[in-house]
């Protein structure tokens, strides 16, 4: 018996819980004219200051994608920059490792020959 007036009390205690916010909800809607919505942030038609070139420049998809996930947004022509750059030091930085590879395998064979 214990157990149903527990129950009966928390229905009783969350239908007047939920009135009371239902109320100020209808009552901050009607104050500001509808609903409370977060900003939406920047659109593609605002600009933003390039960390790259310091100019200011309209956001793409891609800048804005940038800006969402924190970091700094460049313009279109730095970021190709960027890509160039990251391209070429990827590839001296592959260079020199087939270099070391090589260098080992000499070792390598060096040691061997003098260990016999």
């Amino acid at each position: 018996m214990e157990i149903i007036i527990g129950i009966a009390s928390i229905a009783i205690g969350f239908y007047i819980v939920s009135s009371i916010l239902k109320a100020i909800y209808s009552s901050f809607t009607s104050i500001f004219g509808g609903r409370i919505e977060a900003p939406q942030g920047p659109n593609l038609n605002s600009s933003f200051f390039c960390s790259g070139c310091g100019q200011y420049k309209l956001f793409t998809s891609r800048s804005l994608k940038a800006l969402r996930a924190g970091q700094k947004p460049v313009c279109k022509s730095c970021h190709e920059q960027w890509l160039a750059e990251e391209k070429q030091r990827k590839r001296s930085s592959s260079s020199l490792m087939g270099c070391l590879v090589w260098l080992g395998i000499i070792a390598l064979v060096v040691f061997i020959i003098a260990s016999m």
